[in-house]
């Protein structure tokens, strides 16, 4: 447990650090080969347990598989989790979650959806604003 604690807060500090240079408008993207079908099936599965304990249905899938290309690992992952965590954070039991993942020559879509509560209209022009909150309550569920 202290290990799993110890990496978690690693994970943040990285973040926090990972911030700084892209306020520095330094942070570069890291690419490295990995198989992109693996890398989101083993991102769906984390949450997997966790749509099950919510009783939120939760489904993956993909177009076709695109093989072996090269992109950063470690920043895909944290978006890729960021959405799913809020996904499932704002959806009530019952409610359903998708992850969907399409493929074309040079281009990858990834989509996060759920039945959740939805952002109003006005406030969709700024959900790609830094520390930006639909609702600043802080005693929301």
């Amino acid at each position: 447990m202290i290990q799993r604690n110890a990496q978690r807060l690693l994970k943040l500090i990285n973040q926090l650090l990972d911030l700084s240079k892209l306020e520095a408008g330094q942070l570069q993207a890291e690419s490295k080969p990995g198989e992109l079908t693996a890398f989101f099936r083993t991102l769906a599965s984390s949450f997997s347990s966790f749509a099950e304990s919510r009783h939120i249905p939760f489904t993956f899938s993909q177009t076709q598989t695109p093989g072996w290309v090269a992109f950063d690992h470690h920043k895909l992952e944290t978006v890729v989790t960021n959405l799913l965590a809020n996904a499932f954070k704002l959806t009530p039991a019952g409610q359903t979650v998708t992850m969907t993942l399409g493929y074309a020559p040079d281009q990858l879509t990834f989509r996060v959806a759920d039945t959740g509560i939805s952002i109003a209209a006005d406030h969709l022009a700024h959900i790609f604003e830094r520390f930006y909150q639909v609702d600043g309550n802080t005693n929301r569920p």
